[in-house]
């Protein structure tokens, strides 16, 4: 036996009661903190038209305002080339295959602006002097201040938080204790080797020439001399800057620099005689071997040739210009 029907409009007030029930039991027609203002929510193609056509209707109505002498001549002009800017962002953002520019035409573009000055906002509104991501900005501005020989001390104390938990300093001791003398040098090279090399435990790792300014570069290698330790220069190259007086260990990566040529093909090459001339240099006291690199293997760092000069092409063996 077949189960009797309800009438369409019987069911139909149903489902609309039963839907209106549920929404109140979930709280979807609960408007909830935090959330967006009601105009962004609402925003969408239609709502973008009618906003446009307000602005026309204003716009034309400033111009015989501002021809009896109401209002000012600039009102009608920047509100005419305002609202040409809107429809001309609004009118290319619906035609986006962008799902924001579609569906929040012009407005999405706030939400771009507002990205594009995050950093600046939480650098200079939110983060305060002590947050170390990776460097608290108290940490940069002592490091600026002494680069610049300036004072880098405050008055009355510290406004570092010294009882927080974490943190760290270093006490006077009032019974210090004899230090063992510790052997702090390594030596490299077994009983074949002919130039063993006395390698300190602390050294300075790579990093180039040309990601560091000569003047950087000059800074580490002075310092590697006078504290006895090695400079590694990093995949870029020898530079005029490596060769102050320090240790160097030569690094060697696959862009064969100062020990390379590159062909007509754009390959580079590896040069035995450039490689034995530079390897004979009485700071070379090393050679690393740079197979691949963790996150770009087989590449390495890579320079732009918009920022390649005469003196990187030197030390990396690009010959003459042009460098591609």
């Amino acid at each position: 036996m077949a189960s009797p029907r309800l009438p369409q409009s019987l069911c139909t007030a149903s489902r609309r009661m039963l839907s209106a029930k549920t929404k109140a039991q979930i709280g979807m027609n609960t408007r909830l903190p935090g959330g967006l203002p009601d105009f962004v929510e609402k925003w969408s193609p239609a709502a973008f038209r009618k906003v446009g056509v307000g602005l026309v209707a204003g716009s034309l109505l400033g111009v015989p305002l501002a021809y009896e002498g109401l209002v000012s001549i600039l009102m009608p002009t920047m509100a005419g080339g305002f609202t040409a800017l809107y429809w001309k962002v609004g009118l290319s953002d619906i035609a986006s295959d962008h799902a924001i520019r579609k569906n929040f035409p012009f407005l999405c573009r706030i939400r771009y602006l507002m990205e594009s000055i995050r950093p600046e906002i939480q650098q200079y509104l939110i983060e305060s002097d002590d947050v170390a991501v990776p460097f608290s900005r108290h940490m940069r501005s002592v490091i600026y201040q002494r680069a610049k020989q300036a004072p880098d001390t405050r008055a009355l104390g510290t406004r570092m938080d010294v009882y927080k938990e974490g943190y760290e300093w270093v006490n006077h001791s009032m019974f210090p204790v004899p230090i063992e003398q510790i052997n702090t040098r390594v030596m490299i090279g077994g009983p074949a080797c002919t130039q063993p090399y006395s390698a300190s435990l602390l050294n300075i790792s790579a990093m180039s020439y040309g990601a560091l300014s000569g003047n950087a570069i000059s800074a580490l290698n002075l310092g590697a001399k006078e504290g006895g330790f090695y400079h590694n220069t990093g995949e870029g190259g020898i530079s005029k800057f490596h060769l102050l007086g320090a240790d160097v260990v030569w690094n060697v990566g696959t862009g064969y620099f100062a020990c390379g040529t590159t062909g007509a093909d754009g390959i580079r090459r590896f040069d035995p005689e450039m490689f034995k001339n530079n390897a004979s240099r009485p700071e070379i006291k090393m050679i690393e071997l740079k197979l691949s690199q963790g996150a770009k293997p087989a590449h390495g760092g890579i320079l732009p040739k918009s920022k390649i000069t005469p003196i990187i092409a030197e030390a990396r063996g690009l010959g003459p210009p042009p460098w591609e």
